[in-house]
């Protein structure tokens, strides 16, 4: 959430069905892939993707990586 709030990306707590992301960027989070953006749902909404956002926040994320000890 740092992180969001530094780039200025308001973060809402909601609950929703599918059908209430219809036009709307649906990120999927997991530590074997990291951040990706979902490009369509089977059976569901459109999706959208905002132009380069996902460069933005894997760029910002590796420069927080550090080696494991």
């Amino acid at each position: 959430m740092t992180l969001a709030t530094a780039l200025g990306v308001e973060i809402l707590r909601d609950v929703t069905a599918p059908d209430g992301l219809d036009g709307l960027e649906v990120w999927a989070l997991n530590s074997l892939h990291g951040a990706r953006i979902a490009t369509s749902w089977a059976e569901g909404p459109a999706l959208a993707e905002q132009p380069g956002r996902l460069r933005l926040w894997r760029t910002r994320l590796d420069a927080l990586r550090r080696p494991v000890r």
